[in-house]
Formats: C-alpha cells, sequence, structure tokens
C-alpha cells in the first residue's frame, strides 16, 4: 500500500510484514528537498506499526553531508514506540536495509550516517540486489554465499573526459565489505593528495624517524636505534609535528600510507 508519493520519495508500507518500503522517483538535488521528505517519512514512521525498513537508492544521487548525517540521526532513528522497533536477523543486523544506488560515492556518504549516531546504535546491512534483501527480510536466506571466485579488478579504458575507468567484480553477498574496501583506499588517496606537501617538507632524516615512529618506536628506543641522544630524537620529533601541523600519535599514524 503507497502511503505518499511525493516529489522525490515514495513511501510503500507492507502491514503484513510491518515494513516500510522506499524509493526515489528521482533524486532530491538539495538537503531542503531531501529533509522535506524525510519528515514526511517520519510521519508515517510514527503512525504505523513497523519492524523492517527497506531503502532502495538506485536513483537516489545527493551527497549526504556531516550536517544533514547527524540532523537524520536524531530525527529518524529515535524514533521508537512500545509497537514499533527494528527486529534483527539471524546474522544480528537490524532489519533496517538498503540495496545500493548506482552512485556509490553517494552510497558511501549514506553509509556514514551511521558513524555518527548519537542516539542509537543501529546496524545496518546492505545489498546488491532488491531481491536478495527481500528474502532476508522474509527469512528465506541469509544473504550469505560461499566465494567461489576470486575478485576482479579491470582496466576498461578511459572516458571521454580522459578519466581511468576500472571495473570491480565481486560476488555480490559481498558488496559491503567491496565498498568498505574502497572507501578506505578513497580515503588514503584524498589523504595522501592532502598532505603531501607536508611529507615532502621533511628531510630525510625526519621521514627515516617518522618511519621508525609510524611503527610504533619511542623516543628511548630511537635514541639507541639511531645511536643520537634522547634530546636529539625529542627536537626531531618536534620538528617533525610542526611541519606535519599535528598534536597526537593518533595523527602521525595516518602518515603510514607514504611508507
Amino acid at each position: 500500500m503507497i502511503l505518499y508519493k511525493g516529489p522525490f520519495l515514495i513511501i510503500n508500507y507492507e502491514k503484513e510484514h510491518k515494513r516500510f518500503v522506499l524509493s526515489w522517483s528521482k533524486s532530491p538535488s538539495t538537503t531542503k528537498e531531501f529533509k522535506d521528505e524525510i519528515l514526511h517519512f517520519v510521519r508515517f514512521l510514527k503512525d504505523n506499526t513497523y519492524h523492517q525498513i527497506l531503502w532502495l537508492q538506485s536513483n537516489f544521487k545527493l551527497i549526504v553531508d556531516d550536517d544533514c548525517k547527524e540532523w537524520f540521526d536524531k530525527t529518524v532513528h529515535v524514533i521508537k514506540t512500545n509497537k514499533s522497533w527494528l527486529t534483527r536477523d539471524s546474522l544480528g543486523y537490524h532489519h533496517l536495509y538498503f540495496v545500493v544506488g548506482e552512485d556509490i560515492m553517494v552510497h558511501l556518504e549514506v553509509m556514514g550516517i551511521f558513524k555518527v549516531q548519537a542516539q542509537t546504535k543501529i546496524k545496518p546491512r546492505y545489498f546488491a540486489t532488491e531481491q536478495e534483501a527481500l528474502k532476508c527480510l522474509d527469512g528465506e536466506s541469509d544473504g550469505v554465499k560461499k566465494k567461489e571466485l576470486p575478485i576482479q579488478i579491470n582496466y576498461k579504458g578511459t572516458d571521454k573526459n580522459g578519466q581511468s575507468i576500472i571495473e570491480i567484480k565481486d560476488d555480490s553477498s559481498c558488496i559491503e565489505s567491496t565498498i568498505k574496501i574502497l572507501k578506505s583506499v578513497l580515503d588514503e588517496k584524498e589523504f595522501i593528495q592532502v598532505n603531501n606537501y607536508k611529507f615532502m617538507a621533511l628531510t630525510s632524516r625526519e621521514k627515516e624517524i617518522l618511519r621508525y615512529i609510524v611503527e610504533g618506536y619511542s623516543n628511548q628506543e630511537l635514541s639507541f636505534k639511531l645511536g643520537v641522544s634522547f634530546n636529539t630524537v625529542r627536537t626531531h620529533r618536534n620538528r617533525i609535528w610542526k611541519k606535519l601541523e599535528i598534536s597526537s600519535l593518533h595523527e602521525v599514524i595516518k602518515y603510514t600510507v607514504f611508507f
């Protein structure tokens, strides 16, 4: 039963399953349009008993920024009534399922919503197809397949703008882990691009010491290893911190990508 068909969002409610199925007829282009549609969804969440929510993201193209993620968390995730809550599947995930859309970069930001949760600890799950998600929601499958083929990465040439096209093939049941691996690679690439000039400003000696620091060496251990005084190591360390514009060991660990 369709409860709402707005300019962007379509809300379907399956009473027999106590399930909301949400899809986008087209993507909102602004945060305001997104929030307006979500507020309609919130109203129906409050008025209907539900245990499952399925988001079909095929047409969703909006990059959700950090402020919007926090707003979504405080607006949607805190809703709870005596009759409504998200049940869990056999693997311990909440029955909050997402079917991945075409734009993976957009979906990475959607996944990021669940890293800023302040009120709840919802554990969602991600699927490559609607059919796989529905089978899991209906209890017909746990969605886990035994991998038979190794991951394939193929270079497909360049597009008309000269950008490289790289194709990744993996088991559809591994879509979430594949996307997370892709995100970690992109995060490292971005970190290198943003901080390369800082790293290049280090002397050869400072780069050597930085490598040992990210490997876990203390000042005292470095003093023995390099055959220099403790104060010399500390001076080098302070200069490294200043050039990299960091203030903690947690920040310096990120520079592992340079080695």
